[in-house]
């Protein structure tokens, strides 16, 4: 079960980009201590089943670079196989934190060049580190989108569109308000309890194992 509308939020982590929890604000703030952050480097991607299907059977064995990060933000990576819908998005690295709950919530701002949709958003990615480098660097995580709720179900008016509308839910989760393509959360609560029966929602098939490559170029 996979989501594909073209926003660039969460396509710079290879992941959906509608039916997914987006906010005008940051619902998750630096903690006083430190964050959690991914290690610097070159980061990629693989399947948590590549060889499950027929489908995804290119990503067997691969190991598919995916963006560089820093500390304080990530920028995709122009890759065969992987084409950024706007060339512009290159040009704005997508600040993020890490929030440290259960599960962690990678919150990602990202700026629209495209003039398209809000200047700004917050959208968020669910992290469930494997790996970490030193106390707090994460070097490997399963990592999921944070979904609106579940895909529209047979009997549903938008049930087998093709177009962005027959992606998003009739049903969201609690605490989410549909707005539009994607949801805004009541409160930070409703963005881990969407993470959570996001991760129910999507099963094991179409996680996504995101590792350090290294320190990159």
């Amino acid at each position: 079960m996979k989501v594909i509308c073209a926003v660039f939020m969460l396509s710079s982590l290879g992941l959906a980009g509608c039916n997914v929890v987006a906010t005008t604000t940051p619902a998750v703030r630096p903690q006083a201590s430190g964050s959690p952050a991914l290690e610097p480097g070159l980061w990629s991607y693989e399947q948590e089943q590549p060889c499950h299907t027929a489908t995804k059977a290119p990503l067997c064995g691969r190991a598919i670079p995916l963006f560089s990060a820093t500390i304080r933000d990530l920028r995709p990576i122009l890759s065969p196989g992987r084409p950024i819908a706007d060339a512009r998005t290159l040009d704005h690295p997508s600040a993020y934190v890490i929030s440290s709950g259960d599960p962690m919530l990678i919150q990602v701002k990202v700026v629209d060049p495209t003039g398209s949709g809000p200047p700004v958003q917050y959208m968020f990615v669910a992290l469930e580190p494997t790996a970490y480098d030193g106390e707090k660097a994460i070097a490997a995580a399963k990592a999921w989108p944070v979904l609106c709720g579940p895909p529209p179900l047979e009997g549903d008016p938008n049930y087998g569109l093709q177009d962005e509308q027959g992606q998003v839910t009739n049903h969201p989760f609690s605490g989410l308000r549909m707005d539009t393509f994607t949801c805004a959360p009541n409160d930070l609560a409703a963005i881990e309890g969407a993470a959570k029966a996001s991760r129910l929602l999507i099963g094991d098939d179409d996680l996504y194992l995101i590792r350090w490559m290294g320190a990159g170029p």
